[in-house]
């Protein structure tokens, strides 16, 4: 009889509401939060691999790579070892610019920006739900002893 009485029914469906409300609000400012992160991670890794691209069409456009090409259209056979070893070398060295620390580095600050935010939204969501059950809790003691 207490616990269906209108006022705890109606404390009850406060609580849902805010419940409702504060998860609206921590996934808006979660998808923010992410929204903000990924652009500027997406900045840096674009900015990153321009400048690799660039360098990888200045290395595949250099005189001695145009040469090489051009010698292989003249003697066929011979020069296909050479383009297979050019073209090996050259994603060698591509695999180099992608391995390099710097961008390793990227990846990594970004794995590691995820879980910084990922903890301090728990931390958050952890600490509204705790100052919400309390007051909650209040109420319902309050009415629980009103009722009594």
């Amino acid at each position: 009889m207490i616990l269906n009485h209108p006022l705890n029914q109606h404390l009850f469906q406060s609580h849902q509401h805010l419940d409702r409300i504060l998860n609206q609000h921590l996934n808006q400012s979660q998808q923010q939060n992410y929204q903000h992160l990924d652009r500027i991670l997406t900045k840096h890794l674009n900015q990153n691999l321009q400048q690799n691209y660039q360098h990888l069409n200045w290395i595949l456009n250099h005189p001695l790579n145009q040469h090489l090409h051009q010698n292989l259209q003249h003697q066929g056979k011979i020069q296909n070892h050479h383009l297979n070893q050019s073209q090996h070398q050259k994603h060698q060295h591509l695999d180099m610019i992608l391995n390099h620390p710097l961008n390793q580095h990227l990846f990594q600050s970004h794995q590691h920006l995820d879980r910084i935010l990922n903890q301090h939204l728990n931390q958050s969501q952890q600490q509204n739900y705790q100052h919400l059950d309390r007051i909650l809790t209040q109420h319902l003691n309050q009415n629980l002893q009103q009722n009594y």
